[in-house]
């Protein structure tokens, strides 16, 4: 089985930024309102996806590491859901906060 690159990453602090539409200047509140959305959003997909895949029958494919034709699935794991042809959809719950201005 292929095993992915390792990445850095490096921490950093934004103070504001521009809204490509429209060139508007927002400031901090509102951009940590805008990554916290996105990373509920991310989160609750996340756990919607490994909730409908978390069987014995699909941990034991993803296990063996390669597809029904023998070749090894690729290391980025939308592209193995692809190649493994499983449903990309997931149901989203209605989530407790808005979605950001």
């Amino acid at each position: 089985m292929g095993v992915a690159r390792l990445m850095a990453t490096a921490t950093c602090t934004a103070f504001g930024g521009v809204v490509e539409s429209s060139g508007e200047r927002v400031g901090q509140g509102v951009l940590f309102e805008r990554v916290g959305f996105l990373a509920e959003l991310s989160r609750e997909l996340t756990g919607a996806l490994v909730a409908s895949r978390w069987d014995d029958a699909s941990l034991d494919v993803l296990a063996a590491g390669v597809d029904e034709r023998g070749e090894v699935l690729p290391s980025k794991g939308w592209m193995a859901m692809r190649r493994l042809d499983w449903p990309q959809d997931v149901t989203r719950r209605p989530s407790t906060r808005g979605t950001p201005a």
